[in-house]
């Protein structure tokens, strides 16, 4: 006779998965946008150069995707004056 256990599950719980980013480069001001490919994506508007604030805004949307802290992060660039909306990595 077989049996099954089910495995308990938590909302907080976190996924191994890979966060794609798109950046939108002007001159004062950068737009960023994130996801992981199974939510919406999550826009952000960060100064120009402020790596800090991005680095902020990937751990936003790392917990918004629920995603471990170390997930993958795929990037792509485009000068503000070219981008068409968010950039495929």
């Amino acid at each position: 006779m077989s049996t099954t256990q089910a495995v308990p599950q938590r909302e907080d719980t976190a996924i191994q998965g890979e966060l794609y980013m798109s950046f939108e480069l002007g001159d004062k001001a950068w737009k960023l946008t994130a996801s992981d490919g199974r939510l919406g994506a999550s826009r952000y508007n960060v100064d120009a150069g402020d790596k800090a604030a991005i680095t902020h805004c990937m751990g936003k949307a790392r917990e918004r995707c629920k995603l471990e802290p170390q997930a993958k992060v795929t990037r792509a660039t485009k000068p503000a004056a070219m981008a068409g909306g968010c950039i495929a990595g």
